[in-house]
């Protein structure tokens, strides 16, 4: 049996590279429908540049797999490096897993070292519970469990109704402004500071949150307290491709 072939990224492998996330997200009982552009906002920028930080396995000439780093620098708590990737549902089991995680994690480790921080720095993943040979892949590999996040999900056309909204006294509820972006990234990180597993957004990663792909800013709003200063947020994203 061969062994799969690394090499970097191309800008002409995004394509495919949505073709095997969408086939491998189905395999995997993922309940959405990532679209070509939100794949693309993700990688081929400043932060996932495609030579560097984003790594295509093939077999018998054939793209089979991929795997990206998203480094987060940090001044301050920490420092993590994620890595997201996939291996077409057809090629499982071959070892091409194996070979773009071992490729992600030395890639992550050199991205945390290069920062020279003395922080404590993180490679992390994050797997949907549906994903059983990604989670005995990551096993196998010595990564552990360290937090579960729950996916909620309410019908708004069925019983209980709405809960009423009620009034704070001195806080007024507000739509998300046009101009108030840097102010509200600043509540954010003030927020989020003692949030298990959380280092402050910088300003690119928050206009990408804000602004990117499935971003509504009009489905959002902000809290203002009586001086008008921002003191809460509640940031909204809509997929229509997950319907």
């Amino acid at each position: 049996m061969n062994s799969p072939v690394l090499r970097p990224a191309t800008a002409d492998d995004l394509s495919t590279i949505h073709s095997i996330l969408l086939r491998a997200e189905a395999a995997d009982d993922i309940a959405r429908v990532m679209e070509f552009d939100e794949v693309c906002e993700e990688l081929d920028d400043d932060r996932v540049p495609l030579a560097t930080h984003v790594c295509i396995a093939e077999l018998d000439g054939q793209v089979v797999g991929y795997v990206y780093a998203l480094h987060l620098p940090s001044d301050v708590k920490e420092e993590r490096c994620y890595l997201f990737g996939n291996v077409d549902p057809p090629h499982r089991g071959l070892g091409v897993g194996r070979e773009l995680m071992a490729w992600g994690i030395e890639h992550a480790r050199s991205l945390l070292t290069s920062s020279g921080r003395d922080l404590p720095r993180h490679v992390r993943l994050q797997i949907s519970e549906s994903a059983s040979s990604a989670h005995a892949l990551m096993a196998a590999m010595g990564f552990t469990i360290v937090r579960y996040i729950d996916e909620l999900i309410r019908p708004l056309d069925q019983v209980p109704p709405m809960p009423d909204a009620a009034a704070i006294d001195g806080v007024t509820i507000a739509a998300w402004p046009d101009d108030r972006d840097e102010e509200i990234r600043c509540e954010k990180n003030e927020a989020f500071m003692d949030h298990w597993g959380s280092t402050p957004s910088s300003v690119e990663d928050w206009n990408v949150q804000v602004r990117g792909f499935g971003a509504r800013p009009d489905l959002s709003f902000i809290a203002l307290d009586d001086r008008d200063r921002v003191v809460g947020h509640a940031l909204n994203h809509r997929y229509e491709a997950d319907d």
